[in-house]
């Protein structure tokens, strides 16, 4: 008589089992996570950082989830002085699944188009358009070409180059290879006064666009600082707090800007990337039985 209660109680949780994935064969697909962002405050006021929720709906059961986050909306309000900005990333989960972290797939990356298009002269490299520039200033090598009270307007530069050989602002670029070296370093070009014109030379935007996002905005996810495009899937054991299947949240990355007068008004936008997966453990709240109520 046991042995046929037991085969009983077994019938009945697989049956509640197979209820569950009709359940879920039947639930929405077309429900997708929403993205929240609120910035993060000091003391007195001023926006220090974003906090960004993604939230996981009831009805969600997509195998993968790619998170795609543009940080620094809140960024464009930071004063002069403002060195550091907190990312806080926060995953509540309130669907039938576990969804875990995939492991090497965070990344961050310079975003690869701009909303605010305020530079003319974009330049198109690897499928990146760059809308910005730096300020050019009176280097070494600009201080050999051109007199200290000559502005550096585009037509004042391609003049003097012309004079010396060179295929005007076009080649600017050569001029400084020719100058410095082949391989001199872009910091070279930040030495001196910073004149009020912006870099057209397509190969120096494209460089200082490197510069920046390697040298001058760093990522960090724990105590190790690097540069944005140097970022080498050092977070894993950051996101896998998200291995879980409820509300968790990361607090321990930022953002360091070393702001100077080259780039004082430098446009940033950093896209955030990660994969969650979801694991075949399930939680077991779509159907509950009280199997000490069952009468044999």
């Amino acid at each position: 008589m046991k042995s046929i209660k037991y085969v009983f109680l077994i019938v009945i949780f697989f049956i509640g089992i197979l209820i569950g994935n009709i359940i879920n064969t039947f639930a929405k697909t077309d429900v997708d996570y929403y993205e929240e962002v609120f910035p993060i405050r000091n003391k007195s006021g001023n926006i220090i950082g974003e906090e960004i929720v993604i939230t996981i709906p009831k009805d969600y059961n997509k195998e993968i989830i790619k998170i795609n986050s543009s940080v620094f909306d809140a960024f464009y309000h930071f004063s002069s002085d403002d060195k550091e900005f907190v990312i806080k990333y926060t995953i509540n989960n309130k669907s039938k699944y576990n969804y875990e972290y995939i492991n090497n797939s965070f990344v961050i990356a310079p975003k690869n188009t701009f909303n605010r298009n305020n530079y003319s002269n974009s330049v198109r490299s690897d499928s990146i358009i760059i809308n910005d520039s730096y300020y050019r200033s009176y280097n070494s090598a600009i201080k050999k070409l051109v007199s200290d009270d000559v502005e550096l307007s585009d037509e004042n530069l391609d003049l003097y180059l012309r004079n010396n050989g060179y295929d005007g602002i076009n080649e600017l670029n050569k001029y400084y290879d020719d100058f410095y070296g082949k391989f001199y370093s872009f910091s070279l070009l930040l030495d001196g006064n910073v004149s009020n014109y912006k870099e057209t030379n397509s190969v120096l935007v494209e460089d200082a666009y490197k510069y920046f996002y390697s040298h001058k905005l760093m990522f960090s996810c724990g105590k190790e600082k690097f540069g944005i495009l140097k970022y080498e899937n050092n977070c894993n054991n950051v996101f896998n707090k998200f291995n879980r299947n409820k509300k968790t949240t990361i607090s321990t990355m930022k953002i360091y800007l070393d702001r100077d007068s080259y780039f004082s008004s430098y446009l940033i936008s950093v896209d955030f990337k990660f994969e969650l997966f979801k694991s075949l453990e399930k939680k077991w709240f779509f159907f509950n039985i009280d199997f000490k109520n069952i009468i044999f």
